[in-house]
């Protein structure tokens, strides 16, 4: 029956019509997730996460206005990103204790900073959509930033349309009361998402980021360019409307940044600005960057 199980999931996960047959492929996935799962356990008491952050940047003053979290799992002399191990992660409750950890880390690292330094920049962290079902998740928020003296304003929370999907009504209330308390609501990967448009009219989002997709054609001179642009400036024409904030997500040329200040982006986030460091470190206006891996 538990193989039945997976392979009904592995179907659902490859769209609707299709069908999945439990074989040795499947049955070496499930013990990869198990050893995976089971490792993520001893990280969390191991003190093996890691937070590398990524300046998001005001596009008018080049100053950082806020830094993206990214987690990092410090794995068996590797430094893996989330791609590695986030989805085995979402799919049980471990996400839950992560995601805790994530938000006290940043709180506690962002208050350091600003005992440091003059700036005060927010911190923005990433969610999953099992802790928009977790009713004790506005409890953990309310007593990180308690603890480390931190107003609700310096707080940014990013979840993607796919979250909203499960448990609207709970997912609804959560982010009212955290909406309530000043905490910044951030919708990410806005434009690729299942139902963009009642999503920024039903639940309480202050800021819009707009996916790299939209970003990545900006600057050149290909046709794609230019239905690009009309509709990054739809999204910043509509969130300006409704009182939304933009944030241009993958801005890695000179080009793309000015077109970005054309278009009237509030702020914007990529390569060109810095990499994911682990530490808060102000952004670079480099130039772009050819070769890198994503």
């Amino acid at each position: 029956m538990r193989e039945a199980d997976s392979a009904m999931y592995h179907a659902k996960s490859k769209g609707a019509g299709s069908y999945a047959i439990f074989d040795d492929q499947l049955r070496e996935r499930a013990m990869q997730k198990l050893q995976v799962t089971s490792a993520l356990r001893d990280a969390l008491n191991n003190r093996e996460f890691e937070l590398h952050y990524q300046p998001i940047v005001d596009s008018t003053t080049e100053r950082t206005a806020t830094y993206e979290a990214l987690l990092r799992w410090r794995h068996k002399g590797m430094l893996r990103t989330p791609g590695y191990f986030i989805e085995v992660a979402e799919s049980s409750d471990i996400i839950i204790e992560i995601g805790a950890w994530a938000i006290n880390s940043a709180c506690q690292q962002l208050a350091q900073f600003w005992r440091e330094t003059a700036d005060r920049p927010a911190v923005s962290v990433n969610l999953s959509a099992r802790q928009l079902r977790d009713e004790s998740f506005v409890d953990v928020v309310a007593a990180a930033l308690a603890q480390n003296q931190l107003p609700p304003s310096a707080l940014w929370l990013e979840l993607t349309e796919t979250a909203l999907i499960d448990d609207h009504d709970v997912a609804l209330t959560i982010l009212n009361r955290l909406s309530s308390m000043g905490v910044t609501i951030c919708l990410d990967d806005f434009g690729i998402g299942y139902s963009a448009l009642s999503n920024l009219n039903k639940y309480p989002i202050d800021i819009v980021k707009i996916d790299k997709s939209f970003i990545a054609t900006l600057g050149s001179d290909s046709a794609q360019n230019a239905k690009d642009r009309v509709l990054v400036n739809s999204i910043e024409a509509m969130s300006n409307a409704l009182g939304l904030v933009t944030v241009a997500e993958g801005v890695e040329s000179t080009d793309q940044r000015q077109q970005v200040r054309n278009i009237g982006c509030r702020y914007a986030q990529g390569w060109l600005y810095g990499l994911p460091q682990p530490r808060f470190a102000p952004a670079t206006n480099t130039e772009p960057i050819d070769d890198l891996a994503h």
